[in-house]
């Protein structure tokens, strides 16, 4: 799997604001070692250092924790498509990527996850209180 280190931010300009990436920690949990613009404007001032369960309602705090321990876990990407409210009364539609960054066949130490998104108003009519997952695909991107 790639590196921490074979992410180089010069080479790719256009995705950092949409970029995230989650340290590991023992015991399966995650946390927000970085989170770009785009994706902080959206979810919160700041996400470094915040955990997932700080910024979600608890139904879908473990449906993405498991997601993610499978990507961290398992050597997988995955892709999800996703239907939220955000705190500023806005709809997203989420597409996101989440790939493992690890040393090796070592369990990896980092998920890195690039979203693309599209925004809409809401209406008192169609708040959605959690997310409605509508896709997930995993692919085995281990060596065969």
């Amino acid at each position: 799997m790639p590196r921490f280190a074979d992410i180089d931010p010069v080479e790719i300009p256009k995705a950092l604001s949409r970029l995230y990436i989650l340290d590991v920690l023992p015991g399966g949990d995650f946390i927000y070692r970085l989170a770009g613009e785009d994706v902080s404007d959206r979810y919160g001032p700041s996400l470094k250092g915040k955990r997932i369960s700080e910024i979600y309602p608890k139904g879908d705090t473990e449906a993405i924790i498991s997601r993610w321990r499978m990507v961290a876990t398992d050597g997988v990407c995955c892709f999800t498509k996703t239907v939220h409210a955000t705190g500023r009364n806005r709809q997203i539609t989420a597409c996101r990527l989440l790939l493992p960054l690890g040393e090796g066949d070592l369990l990896a130490q980092h998920v890195l996850g690039v979203l693309s998104f599209e925004e809409f108003d809401l209406y008192d009519d169609l708040f959605v209180a959690q997310a409605e997952t509508v896709e997930v695909r995993v692919a085995d991107i281990r060596p065969q």
